[in-house]
């Protein structure tokens, strides 16, 4: 990002003036195509040239009964993640309540920012540019580098699934290098481990990822009030994560129920 901020005659000293060039309505373009580079440059051709030296492409599949892809199957395990968003927003609401250092604090408030600033849009052409850049390339990006080559190795020499599934979807989270947001991204990375680990198809995976992030793109587009950085705190009443809790039972019997259908080679 630096270097392509220096090819167009601008300085990122520090994250301050990263936020100075996302209020400015003539530069945030600019930002958006620095971040979209460095993320086909960070995760999808480091994704290539790990994959070439381990002779393994991301993309290689299983010999899963699901390994051809279902658009069917997309949607099941979808559905999987859609039953997780009540828990995951529960455990970031917990994990606020928690008094952090302020480094930690500095951090976690430096990544809201720079989303903030970013996901902004004011026009159908930013809509479609913020599609591409926070949903389609870091789908495609992500999903090389967690499961097409990490989680692919972890399955290579780790045989216990619940190990492999955590092991990936912890340093998935780890990687964004939030604390609140840690915990939502883990239950995010928990579902596409599964999903990868089961179907053994990336396409799935990426498929979530985009439609996943896709999904808050266009809500900061329809609700715009929506990515105010204090929106990270959403109340949560009493009642309301006893309710929260309670589809914890529903999210095990639907992942039970669609891994066991997979396995014997069951339609949706």
């Amino acid at each position: 990002m630096h270097l392509f901020f220096l090819l167009n005659g601008l300085t990122i000293e520090d994250s301050s003036s990263l936020y100075e060039l996302l209020e400015n309505k003539e530069q945030v373009n600019l930002v958006r195509a620095a971040f979209g580079i460095s993320h086909l440059i960070g995760f999808v051709l480091s994704s290539i040239i790990i994959g070439k030296m381990l002779k393994r492409s991301p993309f290689e599949t299983t010999s899963s009964p699901t390994s051809q892809f279902d658009p069917k199957v997309l949607m099941q395990w979808f559905l999987l993640l859609l039953l997780c968003y009540p828990i995951a927003g529960l455990l970031g609401y917990w994990a606020g309540k928690i008094p952090l250092p302020e480094w930690m604090s500095a951090m976690d408030e430096s990544s809201f920012q720079a989303l903030e600033g970013l996901i902004k849009m004011d026009s159908p052409l930013q809509l479609m540019a913020n599609l591409l850049i926070i949903a389609i390339i870091p789908g495609l990006g992500e999903e090389m580098l967690f499961r097409g080559i990490l989680q692919a190795q972890l399955q290579l020499h780790v045989k216990k699934m619940a190990y492999v599934v955590f092991l990936s979807a912890f340093i998935f989270a780890a990687f964004h290098l939030q604390f609140v947001g840690f915990f939502p991204k883990m239950i995010i990375g928990l579902v596409l481990a599964a999903t990868y680990f089961y179907t053994g198809n990336l396409w799935y995976t990426i498929g979530i990822h985009i439609l996943n992030n896709s999904f808050h793109v266009i809500l900061a587009y329809v609700r715009p009030e929506s990515i105010d950085s204090q929106s990270t705190e959403m109340p949560f009443e009493s009642n309301q994560q006893l309710i929260v809790l309670l589809t914890l039972p529903l999210i095990y019997w639907y992942f039970n129920h669609i891994k066991k259908e997979k396995l014997n080679g069951g339609s949706a």
